[in-house]
Parts: structure tokens; sequence; C-alpha cells
């Protein structure tokens, strides 16, 4: 726990707090009800925030007013905390029907390792779709040492995105070890082309 994130909840009371650690954890503007339901403390809570000065309205959303701060809340959340928050934040993102990279990211931090393949691989998808190769490259990574549980045409598609993703960022000799592996998949399924 930092110092500086210590003094970001001085003056507040505990709903408060943890309404400020939600808030950190989901890491974009979000409304009353969403940072109310990850905080699992009454929405009224926010209040105190925005009073504060801390929490600002953005339209119907709340965000912190500086991004240093809520770096130093979200720093100064207790890893377990954190991954409750983070478990909480992918339930009601799901809920409310997030997008797929927001959800990876909730998963991978809240440990659910079954969340995380699906929603990296939607957004690696998503990502590859509008161009987006960096962010696409990060995803199916983060995917990869979790494909053993699909289906071997599913893992063979997985290895075609993050082959794919690599080459446009000319990443061959990657992106060829990749292509070798869902063809060695497709070999073994017997598909022939």
């Amino acid at each position: 726990v930092t110092e500086r994130g210590q003094r970001r909840g001085v003056g507040h009371g505990a709903d408060a707090r943890r309404i400020l650690a939600a808030a950190a954890v989901l890491g974009r503007p979000a409304p009353a009800p969403v940072i109310a339901s990850v905080a699992g403390v009454p929405a009224s809570a926010l209040d105190e925030c925005h009073r504060s000065g801390v929490l600002v309205a953005d339209g119907l959303a709340f965000r912190f007013r500086h991004e240093l701060t809520r770096l130093a809340v979200e720093e100064s959340v207790p890893a377990y905390e954190a991954t409750e928050l983070h478990r909480a934040a992918l339930a009601v993102l799901e809920r409310e029907g997030g997008d797929h990279g927001s959800l990876a990211h909730h998963a991978e931090r809240a440990g659910d390792d079954t969340a995380l393949l699906h929603h990296a691989l939607a957004a690696a998808a998503e990502a590859a779709a509008v161009g987006a190769n960096r962010e696409a490259v990060e995803l199916y990574r983060s995917a990869l040492p979790l494909l053993g549980g699909l289906a071997p045409e599913e893992r063979a598609a997985a290895h075609d995105g993050l082959a794919e993703a690599l080459s446009l960022r000319d990443h061959w000799a990657e992106a060829s070890d990749h292509w070798a592996e869902s063809v060695a998949i497709r070999r073994e399924l017997g598909d022939v082309e």
C-alpha cells in the first residue's frame, strides 16, 4: 500500500473508500450503479467521493478527476481485495454487456481462466478486424497457455489469428511457428486442404 494511495482515501468513510477502489479497478468512466455493484456498497456512497472532488461526473458516468489519482488508488488496493473487485467487475460487466477487451483484463486479474480464454480470443478477433494488430497479438498471447481446453479446430483458428496478426506486424519467424502449429493440428484432424 503506497502512502500516496492511502492519502487518497483520507477523510472518506469505508463505503466511499470501497467506491474509490472499485472505480480505480474498473479503470474507466462508469455509471454509478456499475461502480456500486462492483464495490458491493450503496451507490449513495459515490456522493461522498464526488463532493470531495476525487470523482467527477462525465455525463452519466463517473471517473477520477486525475488519472494519477486513479493509479495511486489502484496501487493502494490490497492484492486480495483487488482480485475480488476484478471478479465483481467481470460479473457486472458481463451482465451489462461490457467489451471483450475489458472483460479479458478483469478475467485475467480475477484469475478466471475460462472467462479469460473466451474474452481474450473474442477481443483479439475484434482488434484484428479493425487493424489493431499489436493489441490482437497481446490478446492472443494471453490466451495461448489456455488453448488446451478448446476443440482442435478452435485451437487451430487461434494459432491462425495470432500468425496473421504477427505477420501484419512483420514478425515473420514467430508467425511461421503459429502457422506450423495450425497446420499440424489440421493434419491430425485429416484436413487435407
